[in-house]
C-alpha cells in the first residue's frame, strides 16, 4: 500500500508561498535594498546653533570613520580667485578605529554645503548627494 495525499494540491502550496513573501517572511535578500557604506548630514543647528555637517563611512579595511564639521570663532569667508565661488573655513573632525582623532580646518562650499579633506584622505563629503549623502573618495 502506498501513501498519497490527493487532498494537498500545488496551488495551496504556492499560495502559501506567495503569502509568505508578500508579508516579508521571507530570508533572501533579492529584494532588499543594498547595505549603505557611507552618508552625510547638514543639518541647521549643533548644539551651540551652529550650522553643522556629519558624515559617516564603514568600509572592511578601516572599519566605520566619522566625520564633524562646524564653523569655530576663527571661521571667515574665502573667495576662489579663480571661480569666484565663496567658501568658508569650518573646523573638520575625523575619528575611526585604528586610525588618530585628528582636527584641520577644511573649505566648505556655502551655497553646496560640501566640502573636500584634502590632508592626506582625499575625500568629498556631499550632504546633498541622493540616498542619505556621500562621503568618501571622488575623482574625476
Amino acid at each position: 500500500m502506498s501513501y498519497s495525499n490527493s487532498n494537498y494540491s500545488s496551488q495551496q502550496s504556492l499560495h502559501r508561498g506567495n503569502y509568505a513573501y508578500s508579508q516579508g517572511h521571507h530570508n533572501d535578500n533579492r529584494n532588499n535594498a543594498p547595505k549603505k557604506h557611507s552618508g552625510a548630514k547638514f543639518t541647521q543647528t549643533s548644539k551651540n546653533g551652529n550650522p553643522c555637517i556629519t558624515a559617516w563611512n564603514y568600509s572592511k579595511r578601516c572599519g566605520l570613520i566619522s566625520v564633524f564639521a562646524a564653523p569655530y570663532k576663527g571661521t571667515h569667508e574665502v573667495v576662489s580667485p579663480k571661480s569666484g565661488k565663496a567658501y568658508q573655513v569650518w573646523m573638520c573632525t575625523i575619528e575611526g578605529k585604528g586610525i588618530p582623532s585628528s582636527h584641520f580646518p577644511v573649505l566648505v562650499s556655502v551655497q553646496k554645503h560640501s566640502f573636500q579633506i584634502e590632508n592626506g584622505y582625499g575625500w568629498t563629503i556631499n550632504p546633498n548627494a541622493p540616498n542619505g549623502g556621500y562621503c568618501g573618495t571622488f575623482k574625476k
